[in-house]
């Protein structure tokens, strides 16, 4: 369910003055997720009663309402009856198999809200606009009222942070990264272990400083390394430096899809890396 048909949750006791998907949601992502978590405690499904008093309220009141509008629009709650229950993409979050799977929950969910999706959609891969910029895009794509609009920037950047698709380039910009950066982040490349031979991380060069390892035979270069049974692609740098990508074969669908998400996020570390040549 997305902001635009939040009303069929708690139809009539929602006292917001503008139609539906204009005003901001009462909770933003960050707000959402906490609100999952708490529900989580309690149990999957929970009635309307228990829910209320979980989420801080009274069943008739307006922001009870309001609250439950915004988890249904983020996809996280779903009602029957008298009963309101975890969606499997709540579930994914709360109780995550994988780093990996917990952050593309994250990431769906916020994409749920059709006005973040419009927005990450034109500008994904590239940097984040500054606040008068999106804004505007609020308020010309989006239909959304001046009043509220700085309102709606500031879910927009709290929710894409906390799905993890902010990248910080480290020169005080801020990327817009296709896939979450807190679940590559989270499963670092371990670093190679010293072969048999070199001289090893700890030695130094004299003046107590470290030194890189030096192979003993650095004056036979030893040849390529290629992945047992497998696809290595080696990329020859400035420098003297170089890249490499091993993909190993017989990908099942499952391996294909997370390497394809974590490649998606290495290109975006790749050109915000990129400096300007003088």
């Amino acid at each position: 369910m997305d902001a635009k048909n939040t009303a069929r949750v708690f139809p009539g006791k929602s006292k917001d003055k503008r139609p539906y998907g204009k005003a901001p949601l009462e909770l933003d992502l960050p707000q959402a997720l906490e609100a999952v978590g708490k529900i989580s405690q309690e149990g999957k499904s929970l009635t309307e009663s228990k829910l209320a008093l979980v989420l801080g309220n009274t069943i008739t009141s307006s922001a009870f309402a309001r609250k439950v509008r915004s988890l249904a629009a983020y996809g996280l709650v779903d009602q029957s009856g008298g009963q309101f229950t975890l969606t499997e993409l709540a579930l994914a979050i709360a109780y995550p198999r994988s780093a990996l799977a917990q952050a593309d929950a994250k990431k769906q969910a916020f994409l749920k809200i059709e006005q973040f999706a419009f927005l990450f959609n034109q500008h994904k891969g590239k940097l984040l606009p500054a606040d008068e910029f999106l804004r505007n895009i609020f308020e010309q794509e989006c239909s959304i009222p001046r009043d509220v609009s700085q309102a709606w920037v500031k879910h927009f950047k709290d929710g894409a942070r906390t799905a993890g698709l902010f990248h910080n380039r480290g020169d005080g910009k801020i990327q817009i990264a296709e896939s979450p950066m807190s679940a590559i982040e989270a499963s670092p490349v371990q670093p190679q272990q010293p072969s048999e031979g070199s001289e090893g991380p700890n030695r130094s060069d004299g003046n107590g400083n470290p030194s890189r390892p030096v192979s003993r035979t650095a004056e036979s270069p030893q040849p390529p390394m290629i992945a047992a049974s497998g696809h290595c692609t080696r990329i020859e740098l400035s420098d003297g430096r170089r890249a490499e990508i091993n993909i190993p074969d017989r990908l099942s669908v499952k391996d294909a899809q997370k390497l394809q998400k974590a490649l998606d996020g290495v290109r975006v570390i790749i050109e915000s890396l990129i400096i300007s040549e003088t």
